[in-house]
């Protein structure tokens, strides 16, 4: 049994799942848990009602069927989002038009319309009020044109029709449908008629023909002061020829209505301008034109060859789809000095900066708010739920907001006020594309490297210093013994002096410029020779008798022993300083320097070897 019940579910739950695929059920939940939004908003969505008194009596009142006339004029200048209806009554309900933005069966209903029998207005106003949708968002009107009082066959009747206007009256006002009652002709002279009863208890109001004026101009304030239907008298100038007439079309308009009123005669009405549809509904003493993405600046009229006193109104619509861009931004905080000191890691504040526009819905490129009347304009706008108001600023709306707690931005945009039409795509909500904060990395504390470098530095240097003091110390322990001891006479070695030594006198104290001279030690005898004797030989001054204790002698592989016996004379073989008293051997292509501090002379010997040409 446990089998066939779970069988049975899940056979039920595979047909639940297939009705909503098929119903586009399915589809709706997933948009509204994946966040899609794909809502229109229109600032005017609206149902209208005309509810026609057609007794017999407006034979006499509408002769000329000017009532018919004004009904058809005032359906072609709606916005694209109304709906309108019809309800004609006499004793019977004699036409019901369903709420529709198709107009071909209002016409053909107005133009079988004729006046006969009695008012019976209770039955033609409860058909009106059942007309009505109930969908939220939508002003809903009726517009009742009457030309006298409720008026059956017998009293009986006709207090059922009243009662039966009372309770759809009363109906009417608990669904937030006024009514706007017009008096047609002369007959209708006391407001206090039942008939006006459904006027004051809806919310509505009473016009009288005449006194209120012409009948269209009764409907017109009904839809401009009553719907705030946005129609904007525009001037109309005469152009290049008789009977042309030109007016100027607004910026980037979805649509646009031009109704024309005149006196006198018209001809065919025709007009020009780039459009993607152009549709032309001619009246009697009217003509409306309306336009579909017009892209010219100006519309041309003709067919008013004997027209006199022309008005024009306009009416424009946009369809806008709201675009949002949000950008994530930080901003560091400003640090104490004890902060910054004891290194404390930076702190952020985190913002989303927001830009809304209202695009062309239709493609074109560009807002709808650059138009120079829309510069500087208060927007109404609801951001998460919180109602903000901003500014539009060379067609754009800029906003930030601290983004720590949210993730998404939601932004409906309310462009009732603005004085147009508009039907508005609202955008879907924005995610916030957050980037992570940089990772605080402190710089590095160098002070106890600092430290043990310097004290490793002292230490080098005191190091160089204390060789450099025991290097001078040897020196001059070496220099004061051999000054005490007694000279003992150099070993002369085997062999004899061989090669030749370059003098060069590097500097003097006069600076006095001597030229190198060249001393021969190949074929002289074996013995000591001192730097003195070489000096003397090469012509080369020094007062200094200590160059007499720097000695030479031949030494072992045609080597040159230097051995320096001075007290003020340093002796550098190279860049190595030669001891006092101790023999260096110098080999061919090696340097001696030998500098006499007291007498500021600097010697260069160079120890060369003698080319077989030299040796003769």
């Amino acid at each position: 049994m446990l089998e066939g019940l779970k069988k049975i579910r899940k056979k039920l739950f595979i047909w639940i799942i297939g009705m909503l695929l098929c119903s586009g059920a399915f589809g709706a939940i997933f948009r509204t848990f994946a966040g899609e939004q794909d809502t229109y908003v229109s600032t005017k969505k609206g149902e209208l009602v005309f509810l026609l008194d057609t007794s017999v009596s407006m034979n006499t009142q509408d002769f000329d069927r000017r009532v018919i006339e004004a009904i058809r004029r005032t359906a072609y200048i709606l916005p694209s989002d109304y709906s309108l209806g019809l309800v004609a009554y006499n004793t019977e309900v004699q036409a019901v038009v369903p709420l529709s933005t198709d107009l071909e069966r209002l016409e053909q209903q107005l133009d079988s319309v004729y006046y006969a029998g009695y008012t019976n207005a209770g039955e033609g106003l409860d058909q009106a009020v059942r007309l009505f949708s109930q969908e939220d968002g939508v002003e809903r009107s009726i517009i009742l044109l009457t030309d006298g009082e409720i008026d059956m066959p017998n009293q009986q009747q006709k207090e059922t029709s009243r009662i039966q206007y009372t309770e759809a009256m009363t109906e009417a006002a608990s669904l937030g449908i006024p009514m706007y009652i017009v008096a047609i002709g002369t007959e209708l002279t006391s407001p206090k008629l039942h008939i006006f009863d459904g006027a004051e208890v809806t919310g509505g109001a009473v016009y009288w023909e005449g006194q209120s004026g012409s009948l269209n101009k009764i409907l017109e304030r009904i839809l401009k002061e009553r719907l705030e239907i946005p129609w904007k008298e525009v001037s109309v100038r005469m152009g290049e020829t008789d009977g042309e007439w030109m007016v100027e079309l607004p910026f980037r308009a979805s649509r646009s209505w031009l109704l024309l009123d005149w006196e006198g005669e018209s001809g065919t009405v025709m007009a020009e301008c780039e459009a993607e549809r152009k549709q032309i509904t001619e009246g009697k003493e009217f003509a409306v034109i309306e336009l579909e993405h017009p892209s010219s600046d100006f519309i041309r009229i003709w067919g008013g060859e004997s027209w006199n006193k022309v008005h024009a109104w306009l009416m424009t619509e946009y369809s806008a789809k709201i675009q949002i861009n949000v950008q994530y931004r930080r901003e560091e905080l400003e640090q104490t000095a004890e902060e910054i000191k004891k290194k404390v890691p930076p702190r952020y504040e985190h913002f989303a900066d927001i830009v809304v526009e209202a695009v062309d819905e239709s493609g074109n490129q560009g807002s709808l708010w650059e138009r120079e009347e829309f510069q500087g304009r208060k927007v109404s706008y609801t951001l998460n739920g919180a109602v903000c108001q901003g500014v539009i600023e060379k067609g754009k709306l800029s906003a930030s907001i601290p983004a720590d707690d949210i993730e998404e931005v939601n932004i409906q945009v309310d462009m009732d006020g603005f004085g147009d039409v508009w039907q508005v795509r609202q955008a879907s909500p924005v995610k916030i594309v957050k980037t992570p904060d940089p990772i605080f990395q402190p710089e590095p504390d160098y002070r106890l490297l600092w430290g043990i470098l310097g004290i490793l530095a002292v230490g080098l240097v005191m190091l160089v210093l204390w060789g450099r003091k025991k290097d001078t110390t040897i020196i001059y322990m070496e220099q004061a013994a051999a000054a005490r001891m007694p000279e003992k006479p150099m070993v002369i070695r085997d062999g004899a002096y061989s090669g030749k030594l370059n003098l060069y006198v590097v500097r003097t104290r006069n600076e006095e410029d001597i030229p190198p001279q060249t001393y021969r030690l190949f074929g002289r005898a074996p013995g000591r020779i001192v730097l003195k004797q070489i000096l003397d030989t090469c012509n080369i001054s020094c007062k200094q008798t200590e160059s007499g204790n720097i000695v030479f002698c031949p030494g072992p592989d045609h080597s040159l022993v230097i051995q320096d016996q001075s007290e003020h004379c340093t002796v550098m073989r190279g860049a190595e300083i030669l001891k006092k008293g101790k023999g260096y051997p110098i080999y061919y292509n090696e340097k001696i320097t030998v500098t006499f501090y007291e007498e500021d002379m600097e010697i260069e010997l160079h120890y060369k070897n003698l080319k077989p040409s030299e040796r003769g």
